[in-house]
């Protein structure tokens, strides 16, 4: 596995999922050595796209500054979501005020 897909992996487990990413678990999932996968995260903290720090327990994780919960980003997303695209009232329907809601053969206002 080469440094841009072992990367994008990485990302996809980032925010993908909750779990914290240590050299082997991305080893495990990207069916590669877990000496290959430090060196590939050892580079991305060199690029500053990841820090490192220990947990409790001894164990070395890989972050991303600024990574959310995956809860926080899809409630985040929901309401961008709402925001971006404002609900069809009937008055604002192109199929006009007598139709509450479109058929399926409306024109898909």
């Amino acid at each position: 596995m080469d440094f841009d897909e072992f990367e994008q992996l990485v990302l996809k487990v980032l925010f993908e999922t909750d779990v914290p990413v240590t050299a082997a678990h991305v080893a495990y999932l990207g069916r590669i050595s877990v000496r290959t996968a430090e060196r590939h995260l050892a580079r991305m903290v060199e690029h500053g796209t990841l820090n490192v720090r220990t947990n409790a327990a001894g164990v070395v994780e890989y972050v991303y500054p600024g990574r959310k919960p995956i809860a926080a980003r899809v409630s985040s997303r929901r309401r961008s979501d709402r925001r971006r695209s404002p609900r069809a009232t009937p008055s604002s329907s192109r199929c006009g005020p007598s139709r509450a809601r479109p058929s399926p053969s409306c024109c898909r206002c």
